[in-house]
């Protein structure tokens, strides 16, 4: 018998613990669910992966709609990057981050609490929405707020904005489309309705110009001086200026900057919504063109007609009576206001003075900054040195990356030394400035010619580089021009001004103190 009573509380202790391992494996398993179904059970719109035909925010007399431009594609969901139109008070793109962002913030809007109105006698629950400012009396009345929106599955949703609560962080709402559903009044917190206090600049798009910097095959800058046009053929730009015939390589990286900045130009406001009305025209008129500048996209294969090239025009006004407001040596500089005006767009904008850097390039500031391009860097794989300070006969060095030799000598090169030259050769802002006529420096005959190029084609670029006074050059000995380049001046350290620059030193023993043999140097 004692054998036996132990047993069964044991066996019984055995299957209580089995029971409670499975019981909170269960509820572990299934917490997650739970927790997102309480979740979204908080939510004042289920908006989850639903995607949204329109939206509208509504108060008072004042309306914004929106229209999803992505709908076929069944987008425009709380999160997406899409497009959307303005469709009220005007047709015109809209602000997509803006409305994105409206989108988001209305499908995680959670409610704080929940007033049931379905338990309370008819006029208790008249009374109550009277109260909150949410009876059918004060959401008819002019001053009330509401969101609509519509689905792309045709469902409606609405939700009406009333009185703020007593504490003040938070503010009564009721849901219900196409009305307002009474029996149930919810809270949340009052940062929302700041969306109710946006103007129209908010919600509409303030880019100037919609391109992606890739997408363009030709670029024009017309300012005070000739014209400077700019062409990408096969991946590089060209660059002209005015009628010359002369043509420059262009620097991919400075030009895609300009394009990617003149593409992020936006509105700081809208003027006038046309620019051929009476005030906006007598505006324009009385202001100083500035600039002009076009952008033309690549043409798709067999397009007709060619792309229409889309000029933006830029214009300045001096304002008196601002300059009556400033102090300061920058006082008539900022009292200078910027307008702007694109073809094929109504609108009139004034924009940023920090804009005005954006398009007052020059020639040389699109050039190309490097003596050789990363792409003609990497094809290297022979080198010519040559000129007074190497000696008689030129230095060759073949190979490529980090292994370099030099037939015919004796010595062993050091890679390092050849890589730092083409690494900076290549590197982006060597170049500083072109020096023309009377500017050109002196000291070019004396200077290490440099020949780079591979075994078929041994001297595919060819320079010259010196120093004159404090300050390094280097002309394209292919060039026409007689054009030197100024050229950083951390580049001298890595130019082989002697024939040996590039050799492994050989070990030099360190010299002894004479003294008497067999004496260490410098006893007795």
């Amino acid at each position: 018998m004692s054998g036996l009573s132990w047993k069964k509380p044991f066996i019984l202790a055995v299957v209580l613990a089995a029971l409670a391992t499975v019981t909170m494996w269960v509820e572990y398993r299934h917490r997650p669910a739970k927790e997102a179904k309480e979740e979204q059970s908080k939510r004042v719109m289920s908006l989850k992966d639903a995607s949204l035909a329109s939206i509208s925010i509504i108060d008072g007399s004042r309306r914004f709609s929106f229209k999803c431009l992505d709908a076929e594609a069944k987008l425009c969901k709380p999160g997406d990057n899409s497009k959307w139109e303005m469709t009220e008070p005007l047709k015109t793109r809209a602000d997509d981050s803006n409305v994105g962002s409206l989108v988001s913030g209305l499908s995680n809007l959670n409610h704080s609490d929940r007033i049931d109105l379905g338990i309370e006698t008819a006029e208790k629950r008249a009374r109550l929405l009277k109260e909150y400012k949410l009876d059918r009396g004060s959401i008819a009345l002019k001053e009330s707020r509401r969101i609509e929106v519509k689905l792309a599955n045709g469902d409606n949703h609405a939700v009406y904005f009333g009185e703020t609560h007593p504490i003040g962080d938070t503010i009564f709402i009721i849901k219900g489309a196409p009305q307002p559903d009474e029996s149930a009044v919810l809270l949340v917190p009052t940062y929302f309705k700041s969306n109710f206090e946006k103007d129209m600049s908010h919600w509409r798009d303030k880019k100037l110009m919609t391109f992606a910097a890739h997408e363009i095959e030709k670029l024009e800058i017309a300012a005070d001086g000739p014209v400077i046009s700019a062409v990408r053929k096969d991946g590089q730009w060209i660059l002209a200026e005015g009628a010359s015939k002369e043509f420059y390589a262009g620097d991919n990286e400075n030009i895609e900057n300009l394009l990617s900045s003149l593409a992020g130009v936006t509105a700081k406001k809208f003027t006038f919504e046309k620019k051929s009305d009476k005030p906006a025209f007598m505006l324009l008129r009385s202001a100083k063109r500035i600039i002009s500048l076009s952008v033309t996209r690549i043409a798709p294969k067999d397009a007709k007609p060619s792309p229409v090239p889309v000029v933006l025009d830029i214009y300045e006004k001096y304002n008196k009576s601002t300059m009556a407001n400033k102090s300061g040596k920058d006082a008539k500089e900022q009292a200078k206001t910027l307008y702007a005006t694109v073809s094929g767009a109504d609108p009139v904008y004034e924009i940023e003075p920090s804009a005005r850097s954006i398009f007052t390039k020059k020639l040389k500031d699109l050039r190309l900054s490097r003596i050789i391009t990363a792409m003609e860097r990497f094809n290297i794989k022979r080198i010519e040195l040559s000129g007074a300070a190497i000696g008689a006969k030129p230095l060759v060095l073949a190979g490529a990356d980090s292994k370099w030799i030099a037939p015919g000598e004796s010595s062993t090169i050091k890679p390092e030394k050849v890589q730092a030259l083409l690494d900076n050769l290549s590197a982006a802002g060597r170049v500083k400035d072109f020096m023309h006529g009377k500017e050109f420096p002196f000291g070019e005959q004396s200077g290490v010619r440099i020949a780079l190029g591979d075994e078929k084609e041994p001297a595919k670029k060819r320079i010259v580089v010196w120093k004159s006074g404090d300050k390094l050059y280097a002309r394209d000995l292919a060039s026409k021009r007689m054009e030197a380049m100024r050229l950083d001046d951390a580049m001298k350290e890595v130019i082989p001004w002697v024939r040996d620059a590039f050799f492994e030193k050989p070990a030099v023993a360190p010299s002894a103190t004479p003294g008497k043999p067999g004496t260490k140097a410098g006893t007795r």
